[in-house]
This record gives structure tokens, sequence and C-alpha cells, in this order.
């Protein structure tokens, strides 16, 4: 028996990664000896819109279980190899809609066969070792759904240190998303009606932007808050990052910051950025700490406030 093998549930993830390397190995060279140029990553999509035709990008990326970056990343691919098209959705212009070109239909078709062969495969794995896996592993998606492995983990984690819960946005913590920045912003700054705009309505950066808050609650208390924002290119934006003074030099600030990193990761991101002060000195330190670097500034952002841009390159795995 392997090593890991041997640990059970420690190496779960590395274990479901290398079991779908073995699966997607071996497609891979059944299609290398039919001489079909296909990747088995590029399965599911090209699959899903050879049964349901034009789709949007983020009705694809719900449906094969993967995040709107990934997906994009791999359509992208295919739209260099002509097998897919997109184009604008004319009601939403932030709407990219996709479906097969001629090629990508004449590649399906020659992949029929192929793919008959695969299915009966699997169906037959299934059957001589695991009939109920299919079953099971559909309860184990679900499940993670209603709670990412991310928030289990640090659930289990403030077990053994309930000084500092990690909490998902609700209306109940609404106001303390406002008060907490705007406490942060008036010790150094000022409150700028974009900062006013953003604090006072985080229901429209959840909904139209697609982002995600959290708390830091200590000692019964909302001591402080982060929100992770989805940018082009693999990216994501670390932003509304306020800690009560209160409660400072008490690792909140850190169990933030770590959260927001491995929240981040949990979504594939290639990149954290944040904008920053020069006056925020002890702030600047703790990006330091973790990794990020000093970019170049970003003009899309008016504060009247200096502004700075760090960056943290994310491990992919």
């Amino acid at each position: 028996m392997a090593f890991l093998q041997e640990k059970r549930e420690v190496a779960l993830a590395t274990r479901l990664k290398a079991l779908s390397e073995i699966l997607m190995r071996d497609v891979k060279k059944f299609y290398d000896v039919k001489k079909i140029e296909f990747e088995p990553r590029w399965f599911s999509i090209i699959y899903l819109l050879t049964e349901k035709g034009e789709m949007a990008l983020t009705e694809i990326a719900k449906e094969v279980l993967q995040s709107h970056a990934a997906v994009n990343q791999t359509v992208n691919i295919l739209e260099k190899k002509g097998l897919v098209k997109s184009r604008k959705d004319g009601n939403d212009d932030r709407k990219r809609l996709l479906c097969l070109t001629p090629q990508g239909k004449k590649r399906v078709d020659d992949l029929q066969p192929l793919w008959a062969d695969i299915f009966k495969a699997n169906a037959e794995l299934l059957r001589c070792t695991a009939p109920h896996f299919l079953k099971e592993l559909t309860q184990f998606e679900r499940a993670l759904a209603e709670k990412s492995m991310f928030e289990r983990i640090c659930e289990l984690g403030q077990k053994t240190q309930p000084q500092i819960l990690l909490k998902r946005y609700s209306t109940v913590l609404k106001e303390h998303f406002y008060t907490l920045n705007k406490q942060w912003l008036e010790e150094y700054f000022e409150m700028e009606a974009s900062d006013k705009e953003a604090l006072t309505q985080p229901e429209k950066l959840l909904k139209e932007k697609n982002a995600e808050i959290y708390f830091a609650e200590f000692e019964d208390t909302v001591a402080g808050t982060f929100c992770l924002i989805p940018q082009r290119d693999n990216c994501i934006e670390f932003s509304k990052f306020a800690v009560d003074t209160r409660f400072r030099k008490r690792g909140i600030g850190t169990f933030l910051l770590n959260s927001a990193i491995a929240r981040a990761s949990e979504h594939h991101a290639q990149k954290l950025v944040l904008y920053t002060s020069p006056v925020l000195v002890e702030a600047c330190n703790l990006y330091i700490s973790k990794g990020f670097l000093f970019t170049e500034n970003d003009r899309q952002h008016f504060y009247k406030r200096s502004t700075i841009k760090m960056e943290l390159t994310l491990t992919m795995t």
C-alpha cells in the first residue's frame, strides 16, 4: 500500500488529484493512439456545448463545477484552437456567450465513437469496483457546495483558537462592514464618495461583482473585516480590510489576511492584489511579511489619498 493510501483522510485532495491525473493520462493516450488532437480537460465544456448549444460563460462554470477563472482559461485555449467561438450578449455586454464552431462540431463527430468506448470503460470500472461511487461523489459535491473546505477547516481550527472566529457576510453584519472601514478611513484620511457607495451597499458588491465579504469575531464582538473582489486575468482584489482599533495587536489582521489568501487560493487565483497607502506603515509591513510586492500605481483607482498597488503571486496547486 502506498504511503498516502495508509494515511486515509490526511491527503484527500492529493489522492483525488492523483486519481484524476491517472484517468486523464490514459484517456489522452487513447486520443493520441487514435490520432485525434484533444485534451481530456476540454471534455466537460465541449460536451456541455454539444448537448445544450450556446451558453453563457457563467452558466458553463456552474454546470461543470469549476471556477469562472478556470473555465475562462480553458475557453481561451479552445478559441485559439478554433473549436469554440464567443460573442457578447445583446442584452448584457458583460455576458460572454459561447458555442461550438463548425470545426468544433466536426471534431465532436470524430470524437463520438471514442467517447462511447470511454463511457463503457467508465461504467465497467465503476461496476466492478465501486458501484455506489457516483452517488457518493454527488453527495460529497453537495456538501462542499453548502460549506466549502475552507470554511470547514477554519471552523475546526477555531475550536482550538476560540478567540477569533471567521464569519461570512450576512445582513445582520452589514453595519459592521461600514463602521469598521469608516473608523480607519477617518483615522488616517477621509471618507470619499466611492468609499461610501461601496460600504453602504455591500449587497451590490456581492451581486454585481461576485464579491465575498468576511468578518473576524473576537470575544463575541465583530472586530475586523475584508472583501475579495474577482478581477480580470485570474486575479482577485483584497479590499475593505479593517480591524477595530480596540482589538489591534491581537493577531486579528494576520488572521484575516491569511484567510483571504487561503480563500483566493481555493478559487485558483493566480494573483491577489490590493491597494493601500504608504501612510499605513503597519499594514504595508504585514503585506510584505506575507510576500506581497509593490507594483505600479493603478490609475483606475481615483482616490484623493495616495494609493499604491501591491500583489501576491499565489502558488498554483
